[in-house]
């Protein structure tokens, strides 16, 4: 099943409980291969969804989830007040925080497993961009540097 993926990683408190060891490559050798913990995700989402789309869905639910009464009401009149801002990096990905980190990943392959005591985890491979979308993105890249 392909499907745009929202999860946490790297959260380090409350009821998610995503370290470096519980998000993680495949120890198979293919590093295309990822497992995380069911409770981590948030969101799946069809992998038809604009990537504007999952940016914004990415971005309200960190800030919801992270700032307080106030923080959000002040988000709610103006984005620009949002302690997080997600951003698309050039591979198409989605992130936004620090530490929480909320991602928004198109994936592949995306099935369920148990672990060897039975968690729940999801099982799934990162889709590759397009190289020419890449291509297209450093070009842009270098005109700008060359621009500033």
């Amino acid at each position: 099943m392909s499907a745009w993926l929202v999860f946490w990683f790297f959260r380090t408190f409350g009821h998610h409980t995503a370290r470096e060891s519980d998000v993680r490559e495949s120890p198979k050798g293919d590093s295309n291969i990822w497992t995380i913990p069911l409770d981590c995700v948030l969101v799946v989402l069809n992998y038809r969804r604009s990537q504007e789309y999952v940016r914004d869905l990415v971005e309200l639910l960190f800030n919801t989830e992270e700032l307080s009464l106030e923080g959000r009401l002040a988000y709610a009149k103006s984005a620009q007040n949002a302690v997080g801002r997600a951003r698309i990096d050039f591979s198409g990905d989605i992130y936004c925080g620090s530490n929480p980190i909320l991602v928004g990943w198109l994936v592949k392959d995306l099935r369920p497993e148990l672990d060897k005591d039975d968690n729940e985890r999801l099982t799934f491979k990162k889709r590759k961009q397009d190289p020419e979308f890449i291509q297209e993105l450093s070009r842009i890249m270098e005109v700008n540097r060359k621009n500033s």
